[in-house]
């Protein structure tokens, strides 16, 4: 991301339903940018409100549901996932008007946000997997 010279400092989303995953991800934007950033954390489900870090930078939303479509996705109507995300994604663009970027872990909501924001927005995705749950074997 590149830092502007304005005087007020960058606003940085992280949006991403893992909250140590998020907040390990806010802490390097915090110590690579100087002056720090405005860190905003959405999409966040449980294990954010057990780390400090990310509690007090979490923006309740819609899209805090983010566990929910992941776990509850093969027994929903598809249809159904489709239009809460995309009305989570346009909830966190429209309260979002200034932020300068926004760096996304996973595939569905970070698609529909992306593909709502402003062009000069810059954006970062992150595909990661959960330590907890191993990796697929062969």
């Amino acid at each position: 991301f590149v830092a502007s010279a304005a005087a007020t400092p960058l606003r940085v989303a992280v949006l991403g339903s893992h909250g140590p995953l998020a907040a390990l991800v806010g802490e390097h934007l915090l110590q690579d940018f100087s002056p720090a950033p405005d860190l905003v954390f959405y999409a966040q489900c449980y294990l954010c409100a057990e780390i400090p870090f990310c509690k007090t930078r979490h923006v309740a939303s819609p899209a805090d549901r983010a566990c929910n479509w992941f776990h509850e996705a093969p027994g929903s109507d598809s249809e159904e996932l489709i239009k809460e995300v995309v009305a989570a994604a346009s909830g966190i663009v429209s309260q979002e008007p200034r932020v300068s970027a926004i760096v996304c872990l996973g595939l569905l909501l970070c698609h529909y946000v992306f593909s709502m924001l402003a062009e000069h927005v810059q954006r970062m995705q992150l595909f990661c997997m959960n330590p907890l749950q191993g990796s697929p074997v062969a």
